[in-house]
């Protein structure tokens, strides 16, 4: 036996504002804000990112912006992958190992 889920597709704020010249004028701006945004987002994390791990992407240090105006807006949505940086722990207390046991 099968079961097919079928989700309502989600109306974007396009759809949902009304077409009067000042709201298309509005929604074009809010969304050039919007992609200007994650655009420079994109270009900071991508420039943060180490240039070995960036030539691996395929992508030179040089060319970041280049590569950023060439992606779409469900591409720019993406949040790029970070180690999480290692931190020393000390000794675990007493406390600590009661915990896990």
């Amino acid at each position: 036996m099968s079961v097919c889920i079928k989700h309502k597709p989600q109306r974007s704020v396009a759809a949902r504002i009304d077409k009067s010249p000042m709201a298309n004028l509005i929604l074009r701006w809010w969304t050039t804000a919007i992609r200007n945004w994650q655009r420079r987002k994109m270009i900071a994390a991508l420039k943060a990112m180490d240039g070995r791990i960036l030539l691996d992407i395929g992508i030179h240090p040089a060319e970041i912006e280049s590569f950023v105006d060439g992606l779409d807006s469900a591409e720019l949505r993406m949040v790029p992958i970070e180690p999480e940086p290692e931190t020393e722990m000390d000794e675990p207390s007493y406390a600590d190992l009661r915990r896990t046991a």
